[in-house]
């Protein structure tokens, strides 16, 4: 792994009712200058995440690369 980003604006949801609200990234597309994060919420919801591709760049700003 060289990068860690900020952490994604993922709408969570819980898997059961009282439950602990969670979301995982599933899936990537990028065409031109958008990017598409599918992901899922709570093991009941699809969703995507829509952002450009330089909003996606900034999200790893706080990122340090560290070779060993």
């Amino acid at each position: 792994m060289l990068q860690l980003s900020s952490k994604l604006p993922l709408m969570e949801a819980a898997a059961t009712p009282g439950g602990v609200p969670f979301a995982f990234a599933s899936g990537l597309a990028v065409h031109n200058n958008t990017v598409v994060i599918t992901y899922g919420a709570g093991h009941r919801d699809v969703r995507a995440l829509v952002m450009t591709l330089d909003r996606l760049d900034e999200m790893f700003a706080c990122s340090v690369y560290v070779n060993e």
